[in-house]
This record gives structure tokens, sequence and C-alpha cells, in this order.
């Protein structure tokens, strides 16, 4: 999960760097999503380069999907799934303890693990192409 953080940095580092003063400060505290949806109407109003922007957008956008599947992982335990001691075939897993609807095995973690790694380092890619226009 410490690829998610460096999505989050790369966000709190793109609204440091919003035209509008003191925009990080107003924004730290709001949820994740609401955060990135304000980059991303940044980035589709600027004067960056529209591939890139494209990148960054699609990026983004892949991280608030992932921002669930992360919280979960981030916020409970990997357990012995109950259900699978009664199908005789045993597998872990990671459940909210809020919502009992909500699990994640491990087949699904390694490929979510595999998205924001790829997504981190899309979103590294495209800011550093386009770092001195961005953070000027």
């Amino acid at each position: 999960m410490i690829r998610f953080a460096e999505i989050e940095s790369y966000i709190a580092g793109l609204l440091v760097c919003l035209p509008e003063e003191n925009k990080f400060e107003k924004l730290k505290n709001e949820k994740f999503n609401k955060r990135c949806s304000v980059v991303i109407n940044a980035a589709k109003s600027s004067s960056i380069n529209k591939e890139t922007i494209k990148t960054i957008v699609s990026c983004i956008n892949q991280a608030m999907r992932l921002s669930e599947t992360r919280n979960l992982i981030a916020h409970n335990p990997i357990n012995l799934s109950l259900e699978s001691i009664f199908d005789d075939n045993l597998r872990h897993e990671i459940r909210s303890y809020k919502n009992n609807d909500k699990y994640i095995e491990l087949d699904e973690l390694k490929d979510t693990v595999s998205k924001i790694q790829t997504c981190s380092n899309m979103l590294y890619e495209a800011l550093s192409s386009t770092e001195s226009e961005i953070y000027a």
C-alpha cells in the first residue's frame, strides 16, 4: 500500500501547484476522491500536452476506483475465510469489519496491488515529463 501513498503524494503535490492561493490548505482534509476531482478539473483546463493530460486523468480515475479496495486492505486484517472452512477449500481474505459484504481474497489482492503499482508508475512518468510546466 506504500505505492498508493505515492499516488496520494502526487495528488497533494499537484494541489499545491494549483493557481488558486492556499488550495492545498483548503482541500487537504477532504476525501481522496474530492481532491482527485479538483486535480482532474485543473488538469483538463491546463496548457499541458493533451496526451499527458489524458494519462494523468486516466491514472487519477483509476486511483479513485482503487481507493475503496485500498481502504479495505489498510483498515482490516487478513483472516481465514469462514466460508472456505465450510467449502473445505481454505483461503485467506480481508473482510471489512463494518460491512461483511465487502471483502477481497488473495488473487484479487495481488491484482489490485499490481494495478496500484502500474498506476503509480504511469502517474510518476506523466508528471516527470511535464515537471517544468506543472511545477513552474
